[in-house]
């Protein structure tokens, strides 16, 4: 059974406090400007009440606030593994076969990453398709290939920088989603298993391997990022999901408006746009909702006018609160 949200969804809307603030002061070209002018409806809804509650995903879920959302809204554990999931979504066989008949077999995905290792913390940086060419990804996976041929895992890749494995065979591990990986919160969910040892003992080998490939001796010398490590996530099986979950899962991602841009003054736009019906419904008193999702938060925010007596107070007394405060990313 699934269950549906009212709210529209935004992931990714939020801003850094001191980015939003740059932003607002200043426009794309450095220059001091009225943003209530530049974005008209992002003043309006400024100017409304902001009754808001959180959600803080815990410590042992594996996933992302979008996914564990949409998991919530399937009426399955939000710690569910996802990789089965996103195989099948990308098209490779054996992911829809073991969908199909329920499977035991073993999903994780592997992706390829930049590893980092500074004074005090691990930094994950991931890659974009663009970043790592087939050739390059080709190379890398033959470099590997023995160790997964004796562990009994099955390769698929569905991009260069993005690899699913199958296994016949239990493997305890558990890890936090890349999002969450290459994230600053990565270490408050560290992997976990029966396995782990295991899994970290061959992550060695293969950044041993990969220090002199060929393929990072290449990027060295074009002063491209290396391909240093790789990030396993997404343990699951076909036992968990289901043909008709699968669907749903697509129905609901495609409500969730995702901001991906790093252009800011780009994203303010876009979002004076899209949050324009909002305000309208506010001055109508409907009251509306959005669900923002971050990285391990989720935030609703109902939005309604201020009462009379309050906005008369105002009037006379103006407060001195952060513009578009709500807009922030909150510290957790």
């Amino acid at each position: 059974m699934m269950s549906t949200s009212q709210a529209p969804i935004f992931e990714h809307a939020t801003m850094s406090p001191a980015a939003l603030s740059r932003a607002l002061a200043l426009n794309a070209d450095g220059v001091a400007y009225d943003w209530r002018v530049r974005y008209p409806n992002l003043a309006g809804l400024d100017a409304l009440e902001m009754l808001r509650s959180m959600m803080v995903f815990h410590q042992m879920c594996p996933n992302n606030a979008h996914d564990a959302f949409l998991l919530h809204q399937l009426n399955m554990p939000i710690d569910t593994g996802m990789a089965i999931v996103q195989a099948a979504l990308r098209g490779i066989p054996a992911a829809i076969e073991d969908i199909q008949q329920r499977a035991s077999n073993q999903w994780f995905r592997l992706s390829l990453v930049h590893w980092q290792t500074g004074r005090d913390k691990v930094h994950l940086v991931p890659f974009n398709p663009s970043d790592v060419s087939v050739e390059e990804s080709r190379l890398l996976a033959a470099s590997i290939a023995p160790w997964f041929i004796e562990w009994g895992w099955d390769v698929h890749v569905a991009a260069p920088h993005e690899w699913f494995v199958r296994s016949t065979a239990l493997f305890d591990f558990h890890a936090p989603s890349l999002s969450i990986a290459s994230s600053d919160q990565l270490e408050h969910f560290l992997p976990h298993g029966k396995d782990l040892a295991r899994w970290q003992t061959l992550l060695t080998e293969i950044q041993m391997t990969w220090h002199g490939h060929v393929v990072n001796q290449t990027r060295v010398a074009e002063n491209r990022l290396l391909i240093n490590s790789v990030w396993l996530d997404g343990n699951s099986s076909g036992r968990l999901w289901t043909q008709s979950a699968l669907a749903n899962w697509q129905s609901l991602n495609a409500l969730v408006h995702t901001h991906e841009t790093t252009d800011i003054h780009a994203h303010l736009n876009d979002l004076n746009l899209r949050f324009a019906p909002f305000l309208q419904q506010a001055r109508d008193n409907l009251r509306p909702n959005i669900l923002l999702l971050g990285t391990t938060w989720q935030q609703t925010i109902q939005m309604q006018k201020r009462p009379l007596l309050r906005r008369l107070y105002l009037k006379f007394f103006p407060n001195k609160k952060k513009p578009l405060a709500w807009l922030e990313t909150p510290s957790l």
